[in-house]
């Protein structure tokens, strides 16, 4: 639809018209003030109870390992102006819209609204597909912050096989204390297992930056193109 369209300004409006389309006057009104960005956020729902708690948790997570701004209740529905498109069009295939969004670095405004219940058909969203698109997000822009917990974890083991280690030679050295061959080989293991966890996370860091270098520079071309 992006990669098509030709207005002045676009948006994304879900089928099942729990986000209602009558919210699109105000969106548009602040983009005629000159807003580039207006995004819908939700302020309550009225989904079941399982739905309500597995986006709540989603969100939680989303906020704490992806973007911290990011709205406690997400947002689906959005204005764009078409300058904003052209960054949609030169992105990843496996993109999810609201989050690379917020991660272009433009401001953007807030309309707040209330999410209506579904009124007919069945959703198609499965509690599987949840979980599946919920894990590409989480590896897709999430990649930095996990990298960093995995060289976190690696230098953890290490350290603390370090410091075990310390204490076994202190009781051997002073106490005549003779660790026996099962220990010893556990040692050899936990210490080079943290150091290979830890060098995972600092090639997972490069590589995150090399990838970040590569998408800036594609969005300077673009706006390069646009001037």
């Amino acid at each position: 639809g992006f990669k098509y369209s030709t207005g002045d300004a676009h948006t994304v409006l879900v089928a099942d018209l729990q986000d209602p389309p009558e919210l699109l006057i105000e969106l548009i009104d602040k983009w005629l003030t000159g807003e580039k960005i207006i995004i819908a956020e939700r302020n309550s729902r009225d989904d079941p109870v399982f739905s309500t708690f597995f986006s709540k948790v989603f969100y939680f997570f989303l906020r704490l390992l992806v973007n911290k701004n990011y709205p406690k209740n997400g947002f689906d529905f959005f204005l764009i102006d078409k300058k904003i498109t052209e960054y949609f069009k030169n992105s990843d295939k496996d993109v999810y819209f609201p989050i690379h969004l917020l991660t272009l670095g433009f401001s953007y405004s807030v309309v707040r609204y209330h999410r209506q219940k579904r009124q007919a058909g069945k959703s198609q969203w499965s509690f599987l597909k949840k979980i599946n698109a919920s894990l590409e997000i989480f590896l897709v822009y999430s990649s930095f912050r996990i990298s960093k917990l995995i060289l976190y974890l690696g230098l953890l083991i290490f350290i603390a096989s370090l410091l075990y280690s310390i204490v076994l030679l202190y009781f051997a050295i002073f106490h005549g204390y003779r660790a026996a061959g099962f220990v010893t080989i556990f040692l050899y293991i936990t210490v080079f297992f943290g150091v290979f966890i830890s060098l995972i996370g600092i090639i997972s860091m490069q590589i995150f930056r090399v990838l970040d270098r590569v998408s800036k520079a594609q969005e300077a071309n673009i706006d390069f193109i646009e001037k």
